[in-house]
């Protein structure tokens, strides 16, 4: 009677919303009006005794029937899982009856069923309580379940993995210890009167689910074979072995039932253990949890995790959803060692336990190949996978962080503790590497086949492995066995969701999948392409010629309208402009990282990268006609990224030019006239006044770490510019003579002796922008100096005084954020200062010592410098007088067609100016730090001394 009772206030509760006939008989809701109430004592309030009451009883009770009180406590967990009822019901368990602390601590550890159902109510309180702050009530959950008990243990678990130690092991450790996770299988079943296809379809038949589990009807079954026995012509003499086999078939029934329920009662336990787990782990506060003991009892349970799937017959069922459980906590233990170690007390959190690490790291590894390849395993390996790649960042951060967890006074105990550190992560990559080829091969396969999420740790796992190989044995094993040709022929091919990525501007789920995918193989690629070897491997394997099919990097989503109609637009999904940024970034950093590993010398790569940019030059010209002022952060980035790619392209690929024929180098001609063009946009000083308006002081940091990057995108630009500048200058060679000027010494000319920055009404370049962003440069490298200055001693005053009992620690990282911004920002306006003065000073003293021009543009004669006569059809053609017209792709070719007329009176001016617009920047320029730098500026200072005298004879 109480089973049934039990059973339909269940079925109620499963079925109906609140509130119904079951709240009202459990006394939740008011007898008249069916509103809610808060349960209270029999007597409290005039409150009567309702089946709450007599349900906790029946659980109280020790000597209770085990079903009863396996559906009492499922009938709890119902109650405190659903939210209109789970707050009142807590309470009242809660204040009255200390109702988990008690059943948790005193539970028989047999009684799978009741454990399972018990647990899972108790990670419903365990969240609920660290989510309202009760943190009393949590303390007193962490010390039963997670603290190592005062009282001595049996001698079951001595031997496990601290033999060396007295084991004191937490509640969670021995509730998991205790579960046999290997499972019996049932008799085979041999018939030889019997059809078994038949009796397997009989069998089918009359399963029915009753409390969760498929079981077999065994009288329905038998009464089924008795009348198929009586209507069929046997004869008399098998009757009796038919009945035997009969009585067989109903054992093996009987065997199976009995092997579901108790795989159900593991899979209930298993499944409750494993949320109670992960909800402590994720929602208790780090200052209950971050304590040393603690820490180790948690390390101590991913340890016996890993033990009890090695173990001898333990099934994949069983074992495998405890990979969930294990991701939580490795990622919790690399969350807090990254914590601990940020603000200076990584000793205290992670304190003894690296060794582990490196264990727990092996047994991860080994429950990888241990598991199956199969579709079904490709969730539980993507949490391992991921659980691997937490570990190795685990340890890698213990490794960099010495300098603030140990007394810097005493030279040998900052050695020691570094070495320690050292040699963990010697010991975490060696167990890496020494799995070899069996645990590529695992990883490979998973990369090329499964799920969107699997596949995409499985790449994220290799890339964190190839980027600590340095014997690049991981890019031999992807390039022999074919794997790497794979993610190269992915790039424009229809599979991995290419057809996909054609559609990127809608926003569903499977176009954001095949993103996430694509840009995962594509950061392997890059990391790949970062060795010498690898760019070699994936020139080999024609890797440029698929950028160069890739037709989805045309589909740039000006042009595109109305997606947002085309489907329902996702919370999480990123506009058409956003998601087109993340395919095209990929691309131009693997192009970058091929060609920088490549090298300058060689003419192979470089040639091949250009041949890639040419079936996107409309696109890239599109994107670099883009206002640094009107452009937002991400069109920055994909700029910045793309004249990286073509200043290193174009100039490294001068030697090439004449054998790429006429329709490449007109579209190179094409991107280089582009570049040359924003030279004059990315140093002008309007732009760059808007990019500083922002107030240094306002508190939205968001607003300010955003107007930061956009500040250091546009530096950067500059600095990429110039570099190409640069670089075309010095293909001429060291003698100046040979220079292929890019600036005409075009000068606006100052009066009253004040320096003007104002250029010319043209928009070209000329050496006033040059000039223009030296002296813009000199200022702001002033200005960001001082504010850095300002911000690291803020940002050390900080460091003193964090707590993590607030949250400095936050605000401290945002102010980190902002202070490595400031210092890229300084070191690059010393890197625009030093192109500047270069390309400046090659200019000016070309023209001041290796050039006499002539009026009307007439061909100049050698000069007392000795300028050789041939550098008169060069001049010629710098004045647009015929010749050449094509980009300076080799030394014979000119700066521009349309560029002003050299004259007399251009180069007098010059002279005349030189002083009066380069002696204050100069000075200031003085006492810039760096060798070049200085050495330019003595440079600079002599052609100002002396390049006011026509003929001067330079004495340098």
């Amino acid at each position: 009677m109480k089973r049934n009772l039990l059973r339909v206030l269940i079925e109620s509760l499963s079925t109906f919303a609140s509130p119904s006939f079951a709240h009202w008989l459990l006394g939740l809701v008011a007898p008249a009006t069916f509103k809610p109430t808060e349960p209270q004592e029999p007597g409290v309030l005039g409150a009567p005794r309702v089946c709450l009451h007599s349900v906790l009883s029946l659980l109280d009770d020790s000597n209770g029937d085990s079903v009863v009180k396996e559906l009492g406590h499922h009938l709890v967990y119902l109650l405190c899982a659903e939210p209109r009822t789970s707050g009142p019901v807590l309470r009242y368990l809660q204040s009255s009856h200390d109702h988990f602390c008690r059943h948790v601590a005193g539970l028989d550890p047999g009684r799978l069923r009741q454990m399972g159902w018990l647990l899972k109510a108790t990670a419903v309180e365990v969240k609920l309580s660290a989510q309202r702050g009760q943190r009393s009530n949590t303390k007193r959950l962490l010390q039963l379940l997670v603290d190592p008990p005062d009282f001595d243990r049996t001698d079951k678990a001595k031997s496990y993995i601290f033999a060396e130690e007295t084991p004191e092991f937490p509640r969670l450790f021995e509730l998991l210890y205790g579960i046999n996770l290997s499972q019996h299988q049932p008799p085979t079943l041999e018939l030889r009167f019997l059809d078994p296809e038949e009796i397997n379809k009989a069998v089918a038949e009359f399963e029915l689910e009753t409390e969760g589990v498929r079981r077999v009807d065994g009288r329905r079954l038998h009464q089924f074979l008795l009348e198929s026995l009586a209507a069929s012509q046997s004869p008399g003499s098998q009757r009796e072995a038919i009945l035997q086999e009969i009585d067989s078939v109903l054992d093996y029934c009987n065997a199976v039932n009995e092997i579901r329920d108790q795989l159900f009662g593991k899979n209930l336990f298993i499944s409750g253990w494993i949320q109670v787990v992960s909800t402590l782990v994720a929602t208790t506060p780090s200052q209950l949890l971050e304590t040393n003991d603690r820490i180790d009892s948690i390390i101590k349970i991913a340890l016996l995790i890993l033990n009890k799937v090695m173990s001898h017959n333990a099934i994949p069922e069983l074992t495998n959803p405890l990979s969930e459980v294990l991701l939580v906590i490795v990622s919790y233990i690399s969350h807090s060692n990254k914590t601990a170690v940020y603000i200076g007390q990584s000793d205290v959190a992670v304190k003894g336990h690296g060794s582990r690490l490196v264990v727990l790291l092996k047994g991860i590894l080994d429950w990888v190949l241990h598991m199956g390849m199969g579709g079904r395993y490709h969730k539980f390996r993507a949490n391992l996978y991921t659980a691997v790649q937490f570990l190795l960042g685990s340890l890698t951060v213990r490794a960099n962080e010495v300098d603030d967890t140990v007394d810097q006074s005493d030279a040998s105990v900052v050695k020691q503790v570094a070495n320690e550190r050292d040699l963990e992560v010697r010991e975490c990559w060696n167990a890496v590497f020494s799995y070899g080829d069996s645990l590529y091969e695992a990883l490979s396969r998973d990369m090329c086949d499964g799920p969107f999420v699997c596949r995409m740790v499985a790449v994220a796992t290799l890339e964190c492995i190839q980027n600590n190989d340095t014997r690049s044995v991981v890019i031999g094993y992807l390039n022999n066995r074919g794997f790497l040709k794979y993610l190269v022929d992915g790039i424009s091919s229809s599979c991995d969701g290419g057809d996909r990525l054609k559609t990127f501007w809608k926003p569903d789920s499977v176009t954001a999948r095949a993103i996430y995918l694509y840009r995962s193989k594509m950061a392997l690629l890059c990391r790949v392409a970062q060795t010498r070897r690898g760019a070699t491997y994936l020139l080999n394997l024609d890797i440029m010629s698929r950028i160069a099919a890739a037709e989805v990097l045309d589909l740039r989503p000006d042009g595109v309208s109305g997606s947002e109609s085309d489907s329902i637009r996702l919370a999480f999904s990123l506009d058409a402009s956003e998601r087109y940024n993340q395919i095209l970034t990929p691309v131009l950093r693997l192009m970058t990282a091929v060609c920088s590993s490549c090298g300058v010398d060689n003419l192979d790569a470089s040639g091949q990268c250009l041949l890639a940019l040419v079936p996107h030059t409309e696109v890239f010209v599109a994107i670099l006609r883009g206002r640094p002022n009107e452009s937002a952060v991400d069109s920055l980035r994909q700029i910045a990224s793309l004249t990286g790619l073509l200043c290193s392209a174009l100039s490294a690929g001068f030697s090439r030019r004449d054998s790429l024929g006429a329709d490449t180098d007109g579209h190179l001609r094409k991107l280089h006239s582009q570049l040359v063009s924003m030279v004059t946009v990315y140093t002008d000083s309007a732009v760059m006044d808007k990019l500083d308006s922002i107030p240094s002081g306002r508190s939205d940091y968001k607003e300010i770490y955003n107007g930061e990057v956009k500040r250091l995108l546009v530096y950067q630009i500059g600095a990429h510019l110039l570099t190409y500048c640069k670089v075309l200058t010095a293909k001429s060679g060291t003698a100046t003579r040979n220079l292929i000027p890019l600036f005409p010494p075009t000068v606006t000319p100052v009066s009253g002796g004040s320096p003007s920055a104002t250029r010319p009404s043209t928009n070209k370049a000329t050496l006033s922008t040059l000039i223009d962003a030296l002296r813009r440069s000199a200022r702001e490298l002033r200005i960001q100096g001082k504010q850095l200055v300002e911000l690291e001693e803020k940002l050390s005053a900080t460091n003193e005084s964090v707590d993590l009992l607030d949250d400095s620690a936050g605000s401290n990282q945002r102010l980190e954020n902002v202070v490595d911004l400031k210092r890229r920002v300084v070191a690059l306006h010393k890197h625009v200062i030093e192109l500047s003065l270069y390309v400046m000073w090659k200019h000016i003293e070309f023209y001041l010592v290796y050039y006499s021009v002539t009026v009307e543009g007439k061909p100049p004669t050698a000069t007392a410098s000795g300028v050789p006569p041939e550098g008169g059809s060069r001049l010629r053609r710098l004045c647009g007088g015929g010749g050449d017209d094509r980009i300076p792709m080799s030394p014979k070719s000119p700066l521009s067609a349309s560029s002003p007329d050299v004259t007399k009176e251009v180069v007098a001016t010059l002279r005349h100016e030189l002083p009066s617009l380069l002696s204050g920047v100069l000075e200031q320029l003085s006492g810039v730090d760096g060798l070049f730098i200085q050495a330019l500026v003595r440079r600079l200072q002599r052609l100002v001394k002396f390049g006011g005298s026509v003929g001067s004879p330079f004495p340098w």
